[in-house]
């Protein structure tokens, strides 16, 4: 009698194919968002998978989350796999999703960069000065403003003498020429358009007039 045996050898020296699918709601890189999600989406071609890794990465490099799933948790005809990451806080993210086959061949999709911010800047400096003068002298009105996840984008300021006009230029010298008392209001916006205004008060007085101080200031702080 004569035993025969069959020996099957498949050999992969093929790295799986993947990468970022349709529909991914972070389709650019460097993408800035006012949102606390990521959403990653991706495709891919091996009939032998091992193990699909999900990284996500904070601003400092290290690994916020992972997700992995391997070949015991889905059907290897699927050619999509996506994950959403909930939850996050303002910061810079990068992502990636890695693949790798039952001949350990790998593959990786690269990293792209998202920006959360969902926070609206701050205000740290305000001032009209003097805040009492004669027509025709000079107000100066500085305001800062500070953003510590996307930055600051633009700084506005609009006078209630004359509200239908926006300046950009800082500082700014609103106009003196009539008298009473009005108001300054400075916006600043970060990089994704959220808005924090807070307006300055300041009178003028008529010339020789008895001048003296006073005239008050007020600072009220308001975001849309």
């Amino acid at each position: 009698n004569v035993n025969t045996s069959r020996i099957i050898i498949r050999i992969d020296n093929l790295a799986p194919r993947i990468s970022f699918g349709a529909g991914n709601e972070n389709e650019v890189n460097y993408q800035n968002v006012s949102r606390n999600w990521i959403y990653v989406n991706v495709s891919f071609a091996e009939t032998n998978i091992s193990v699909l890794t999900f990284y996500l990465y904070n601003d400092t490099g290290t690994v916020n989350s992972t997700f992995t799933y391997t070949n015991a948790s889905f059907y290897l005809n699927w050619t999509e796999l996506s994950v959403n990451w909930t939850g996050l806080a303002d910061n810079n993210y990068s992502y990636e999703v890695n693949i790798t086959d039952a001949a350990n061949n790998k593959n990786s999709t690269g990293k792209r960069k998202i920006l959360l911010d969902t926070t609206n800047p701050t205000i740290t400096s305000f001032s009209c000065t003097p805040d009492s003068v004669v027509a025709g002298d000079t107000i100066t009105c500085t305001c800062i403003g500070a953003d510590a996840t996307s930055g600051v984008n633009l700084t506005t300021y609009v006078d209630s003498k004359n509200p239908s006009t926006i300046y950009t230029t800082t500082p700014h010298n609103p106009s003196t020429t009539d008298t009473g008392t009005y108001t300054t209001t400075c916006t600043v916006k970060d990089r994704l358009g959220h808005p924090i205004s807070s307006s300055k008060s300041y009178t003028i007085e008529i010339r020789g007039s008895g001048g003296g101080g006073g005239g008050g200031t007020s600072i009220s702080f308001y975001t849309t």
